[in-house]
């Protein structure tokens, strides 16, 4: 008999059923295409990465080019350029020249607008469509400046200096089928640092730096607000310097501080190792001891130029400026002892005034030597009046650029400090005298000035040295520090960019 189960021994002879069929098929298909969409996506992966290095590099050739066109036109206008203050409205932001921003343009599409041609002509010749080398590729750059603002002051020679901030875009391109551009801007602008911030500064670190006593004071004003009488304070009539300041005198009163880079040792001043503040008697120092992080730094004035003559002329007598080829050019008189001398601005040599009254009038007056003899005035009639000094061939021991002897002073009916100047850069001694109305500044970087009379300076006075031990009151004028400057070059203090 058959056995029952014998059919369900040993594999399968049945076919598998009809919805398994094909299955490795469509595998092999899915697996194929993630393979090929992974593929595809290295490739394009790898291109990307390579458009994007080719586009760095392209970006950052253009970027070079363009900070070659920052500098170059940093060092143009640093180098080449003489900034007009002709006819430019300076109280608008851009300044206007005309209507329109003022402009100095190298670049297609920007117009220039500057007053001077050959400045407009000499910027665009430099700066347009120059080749930039060792770049690997053709590469250029081109460049515009914008002038947004611009105000004048005075320098450390006295004459009107402008301060200027300008806004320069330079254009870096490559040249290549594949062009690339880059624009870098930045900011320049004329670094400032005020001169006159104290009633005295004396600039060597020495003892004695800066002499102060016989009774006298410091205080300020501001004419920018109103007269001495109007403006007065019992504050900020500092005294600076570099080295050892000596106070002396039973009443002497420092309405201000005493500053100094040095630290301070009580005591009479050691001249190898100076200290900061010397005391002799009981004078009193409101603002105490200040001390400076560093010296200060003032640059010695150019000589005058041209320079002046060294012969001498004395003005005196009834015929003070004398007639026909010995007369002193620049001077005028009606004649007689009593009648008024009249300087105009110009060269003058070893001038020495006796008993005169000389009225001088706004412009600048170069000397070699000038002294006042007893009852000399000078009377300031409009101003600024700059004082330059050459000091050439000087005698004497110590020799004297500028002297005013006793019985002679300055009057400065007008009031303002910034209108009377004196500017010398050598290192013979400047003596000047306060009277009641002795307003003015003296700027002396190399020369130990001397403050004379038991009377009156309204301004401020900075010497290699300054002695003002004699009684004299010092009125330091606040708004000075707004007026003279010592600048420099034009210098980047921003910057930005952009790619196209």
């Amino acid at each position: 008999m058959r056995n029952q189960f014998a059919d369900h021994e040993g594999p399968s002879i049945y076919p598998p059923a009809a919805d398994e069929r094909g299955v490795a098929l469509i595998l092999a298909l899915l697996t194929l295409l993630c393979l090929s969409t992974l593929g595809a996506g290295l490739v394009m992966l790898t291109q990307t990465e390579t458009w994007t290095t080719t586009n760095y590099k392209m970006t950052t050739q253009a970027r070079y080019a363009s900070e070659s066109g920052l500098q170059s036109t940093l060092n143009w206008m640093t180098y080449n350029f003489t900034p007009s203050g002709a006819s430019l409205d300076l109280s608008k932001s851009p300044v206007e020249y005309s209507g329109s921003p003022v402009v100095l343009s190298a670049m297609s599409g920007v117009s220039a607008n500057y007053p001077t041609t050959s400045v407009r002509t000499a910027f665009n010749a430099a700066l347009r469509d120059q080749p930039v080398s060792g770049m690997g590729t053709p590469a250029s750059y081109s460049a515009f400046a914008t002038l947004m603002h611009m105000r004048m002051v005075r320098g450390m020679d006295g004459a009107s200096v402008p301060v200027q901030t300008w806004h320069v875009v330079s254009r870096g391109r490559l040249t290549s089928a594949r062009a690339a551009r880059v624009d870098l801007s930045a900011d320049l602008q004329t670094p400032t640092s005020p001169i006159f911030q104290y009633a005295a500064f004396g600039v060597a670190p020495i003892c004695d730096s800066v002499n102060a006593g016989g009774n006298g004071t410091t205080d300020s004003y501001d004419s920018s607000q109103g007269s001495y009488a109007a403006t007065q304070a019992n504050s900020d009539g500092n005294l600076g310097s570099n080295g050892n300041v000596h106070v002396q005198g039973t009443s002497t009163h420092i309405y201000g501080s005493v500053q100094t880079p040095l630290s301070d040792s009580p005591g009479a001043c050691n001249p190898g190792s100076p200290d900061a503040l010397s005391i002799n008697g009981t004078p009193i120092i409101d603002g105490g001891l200040v001390p400076l992080p560093a010296p200060l730094q003032f640059p010695t004035p150019p000589p005058p130029s041209p320079l002046p003559p060294t012969t001498s002329y004395t003005v005196g007598g009834g015929n003070p400026c004398g007639t026909g080829p010995s007369a002193l050019a620049g001077c005028t008189s009606a004649g007689g002892p009593s009648a008024p001398v009249y300087f105009a601005p110009g060269l003058y040599g070893n001038i020495l005034i006796n008993n005169k009254v000389v009225h001088l009038s706004s412009g600048t007056y170069t000397f070699n030597q000038l002294q006042l003899g007893g009852g000399a005035q000078l009377i300031i009639d409009s101003g600024p009046v700059v004082f330059q000094f050459a000091g050439q061939s000087l005698t004497g021991i110590p020799p004297v650029v500028f002297d005013m002897g006793g019985g002679s002073l300055i009057s400065n009916p007008l009031s303002a400090a910034s209108d009377f100047y004196i500017v010398y850069g050598g290192t013979a001694e400047v003596r000047v005298r306060g009277s009641a109305d002795a307003y003015g500044v003296v700027y002396a970087p190399n020369s130990n000035v001397s403050v004379l009379g038991n009377s009156h300076w309204y301004g401020s006075v900075l010497g290699n040295t300054v002695d003002a031990s004699g009684g004299i009151n010092l009125h330091y004028d606040k708004n000075l520090s707004s007026e003279f400057y010592i600048t420099g070059n034009l210098r980047a203090m921003s910057f930005s960019w952009n790619k196209f």
